[in-house]
């Protein structure tokens, strides 16, 4: 895209700076440059729109990264708790079962608190 708006300023230039032969000539120059200035114009604002859109994706696509890192970490301390937890219900069914093992089947087991843990 880059070298057709620069072909297209140079064939502006070479018409604009042409000598006019005749009066004729010189409108049929002057509305070819107008024509190729408007084209210009068009492809310059065209290429800035697709280089913000460009600069929207990589936002966004660096936003959704960072994203999925936290999910990862998150994820991981969900895990990391899970296996906690899983390692506390063990222990905790190991008491009730050498509770009642021991004959107190009807009787209180005294459980440690986890609450501020």
């Amino acid at each position: 895209m880059q070298r057709q708006v620069k072909g297209l300023q140079a064939e502006y230039e070479r018409v604009t700076s042409a000598p006019k032969a005749d009066a004729k000539g010189g409108d049929l120059a002057a509305e070819e440059a107008a024509a190729l200035k408007k084209t210009v114009d068009r492809l310059i604002a065209e290429k800035e729109a697709l280089h913000s859109g460009k600069e929207a994706a990589e936002a966004a696509a660096k936003t959704a990264e960072a994203r999925v890192t936290a999910m990862v970490a998150q994820i991981k301390g969900f895990d990391k708790e899970f296996d906690r937890l899983l390692d506390e219900n063990k222990a905790l069914k190991k008491q009730v079962a050498a509770a009642q093992a021991t004959g107190g089947g009807g009787g209180h087991v005294d459980l440690p608190s986890k609450k501020d843990d």
